[in-house]
């Protein structure tokens, strides 16, 4: 069968019509009430000025209708990780997004001190301090909203507040297990069970939704701003206002359903790493160390397309054998797990 045609049945699922179908609408319907109300085109469709002798016409403006939101939700779908990457403030100076990193850096600095400020009331009567509870809630928001590392400190941030709840919850598998979050998640979802995938998948799709609506708001103020110079009348003043607002409430709610998606994200490490190992021949084992440094070199192996070290993993088969081979590489230059981390920084 024709691989084209093999994908169609994927236009028809929900997250399709959710994440991108939705979005996709309402630009076009926002997008054609401005077009209506700067009279673009002089003998051209209103959506305010159907009669029943032009019932024919309408049915035309509605299937047209259709077929632009389903081009402009393939368009979309076609472009998800570049709109990500910009919402998440990648992509240098190029992307103006990028200089709000100072501010990101800022919130962290504000928030470090609050938590060391309070570690100070805390540490000497532990959780019997009444200050605990504060402690414990700063802790908890530094490791959601930031992708924090003793290692790296401060060089792990970047320059969106979406940007870095996302690389908090990615960098989760590295921290724990020392696997690398983005190789070592294609090759988790290999194992995982089709119902928790549909679990993903639901809590990804809202997250999906609101980028996209983002996105397509700066698109539509850009949109406002043309019609303004084009007619050269500044009708409707409000409406850049409102779509600025907008675009703040979509980034946010796109940052509060990347925080649920993360969860989610970070469980499956939980749950199914040791089925990856499974699969991958090797027994595993109870000791944290030893499983870390596997995953580390089984990381680096793949990322760098090393047969040799992948040869060695499972050569060495201890501990103490694992260990030394692992200090051996660093030593030679080789890098570690977090080499991915260091170089987005």
């Amino acid at each position: 069968m024709n691989p084209v045609f093999d994908t169609l049945p994927k236009l028809a699922n929900r997250r399709f019509f959710l994440a991108f179908g939705l979005p996709s609408f309402l630009y076009l319907l926002l997008t054609l009430i401005l077009i209506d109300f700067y009279d673009f085109f002089s003998n051209g469709i209103s959506l305010f000025s159907y009669s029943t002798d032009e019932i024919d016409n309408f049915y035309e403006f509605v299937i047209s209708l259709v077929a632009l939101t389903l081009l402009i939700a393939v368009i979309l779908q076609i472009l998800e990780r570049d709109i990500s990457r910009i919402l998440e403030g990648y992509g240098g100076r190029i992307n103006p997004f990028h200089y709000f990193k100072l501010l990101e850096l800022r919130k962290f600095r504000s928030l470090q001190q609050k938590l060391d400020d309070a570690y100070d009331k805390v540490k000497v009567d532990g959780e019997a301090s009444p200050e605990f509870s504060e402690y414990a809630e700063l802790r908890l928001r530094r490791t959601e909203r930031f992708p924090y590392d003793e290692d790296f400190g401060e060089s792990l941030i970047i320059a969106t507040p979406f940007g870095n709840t996302t690389r908090a919850f990615e960098l989760y598998s590295l921290t724990m297990y020392g696997i690398d979050p983005i190789h070592g998640w294609t090759r988790l979802l290999t194992v995982i069970p089709e119902d928790y995938r549909n679990l993903l998948e639901e809590h990804e799709v809202p997250m999906t939704m609101w980028q996209n609506l983002w996105a397509l708001t700066l698109v539509c103020i850009f949109q406002y701003f043309g019609f303004v110079l084009f007619r050269g009348d500044f009708r409707l003043p409000l409406v850049p206002v409102i779509l600025v607002l907008c675009a703040w409430f979509f980034a946010n709610r796109a940052r509060s359903s990347a925080l649920l998606y993360g969860i989610m994200f970070k469980s499956a490490f939980d749950v199914y790493l040791p089925k990856l190992a499974e699969t991958l021949g090797y027994s595993g084992s109870r000791d944290l160390n030893e499983s870390r440094v596997f995953w580390q070199k089984y990381s680096q192996s793949i990322i760098y397309k090393d047969p040799e070290l992948l040869q060695s993993l499972f050569e060495n088969t201890n501990a103490d054998d694992l260990l030394e081979h692992n200090e051996i590489t660093q030593d030679s230059g080789a890098t570690d797990g977090r080499g991915r981390a260091k170089n987005d920084g």
